[in-house]
């Protein structure tokens, strides 16, 4: 994944892309992101060298995932519950912030290795797979995944069997197939998980509104945004417990996970942050 500074002209590239999911004509959403990842590709700034941070020195930099939860377009201007917090943050800590948009994980977690980037800033389940490798942030809020699919009009009780012999799709790189592939230990059969490449859990849930997938996982707090502009998806079936969302980087970056493990001591107890809370999170309303 090359860095991609992020921009408001950038992010809006990103927007169109999930506008243009929202069309029926499937060939032409193709067609229309080979393009725009064509033209992404050239405003970007390949790094050489990997990028180290120091208190009150050099730039921080995030990847940060390109969703309603972490970073959006909200008007002309950028928004997002991650977002908002890193602003906070880097203004107390008085450090500059690059921001780097993705929508694929696995992608985002290739650069943390190569050193091109500081951290990685979108809701990460704290799993112990992932903790072999990397640190966590200490959580930011907690969420569950769930099961989305289009609602079909019938009261129909949910049960995790129902998933035998389903094909679910998730977002490659991060843990959902790890939890499909224990749950389907769980009931004794085989759950069909294909790990998409290109589509984040945004983009995948629309899909799913859209009828070009059956269904998805994803976090719950992504599909309650979704779902207020796709009213056709039911999201109410969770395949998880709740999990603590954090942070995720190196252990060479010890130092600033225990910076903002830190910082967030005191600034989860704020009123900015409840507020923050309120503003963007559904499942606390």
């Amino acid at each position: 994944m090359k860095r991609i500074k992020l921009t408001k002209k950038k992010i809006c590239l990103y927007s169109i892309i999930s506008a243009f999911i929202k069309m029926r004509l499937y060939s032409i959403i193709l067609a229309v992101i080979i393009v725009l990842c064509f033209l992404i590709k050239q405003c970007t700034t390949p790094s050489s060298s990997s990028h180290h941070w120091r208190a009150g020195g050099d730039t921080l930099n995030v990847a940060i995932e390109l969703s309603p939860t972490s970073v959006k377009t909200d008007g002309d201007t950028l928004s997002g519950f991650h977002y908002e917090i890193l602003q906070d943050y880097a203004k107390e800590k008085n450090i500059n912030i690059q921001f780097s948009g993705f929508s694929n994980l696995k992608s985002a977690i290739q650069g943390l290795k190569k050193g091109q980037y500081d951290i990685i800033v979108s809701d990460i389940q704290t799993t112990d797979k992932l903790k072999t490798d990397y640190i966590f942030t200490n959580p930011i809020y907690i969420d569950r995944r769930v099961l989305v699919r289009q609602k079909t009009g019938e009261a129909k009780q949910f049960s995790q069997i129902s998933l035998a012999g389903e094909t679910i799709y998730v977002a490659a790189g991060g843990p959902d197939a790890d939890r499909l592939a224990g749950l389907s230990r769980e009931i004794g059969d085989t759950i069909h998980i294909i790990e998409d490449p290109e589509y984040g859990p945004e983009q995948l849930a629309i899909l799913v509104a859209l009828g070009e997938i059956k269904q998805a996982v994803v976090g719950e707090e992504i599909a309650r945004h979704i779902a207020e502009d796709y009213p056709n998806l039911d999201i109410n079936n969770a395949v998880s417990f709740n999990q603590f969302q954090s942070w995720m980087t190196t252990p060479k970056h010890q130092e600033l996970c225990d910076s903002i493990n830190s910082w967030l001591a005191k600034y989860n107890k704020t009123k900015r942050f409840k507020n923050l809370k309120s503003k963007y999170l559904r499942s606390t309303k």
